[in-house]
């Protein structure tokens, strides 16, 4: 998915601006990458998500919860 999509901003709730600063650069950030890479479309247009984790799992034998 990359860590561009990602990422953490530290405000208390008493800072507005900072919030709003946040979320314009985020969005900008995300038109820029364009659609999720682990979605696809199916036969029927419907947005699907990529099964990926099963197969890394599988490969790691990870046992922990979901």
């Amino acid at each position: 998915m990359g860590g561009e999509r990602l990422d953490i901003f530290f405000m208390s709730g008493s800072q507005a601006l900072a919030f709003a600063n946040a979320a314009k650069t985020m969005t900008e950030r995300i038109r820029e990458l364009g659609p999720n890479p682990l979605k696809t479309k199916d036969e029927g247009g419907t947005l699907r998500v990529k099964d990926e984790v099963a197969d890394v799992e599988e490969e790691t034998g990870y046992r922990g919860r979901h």
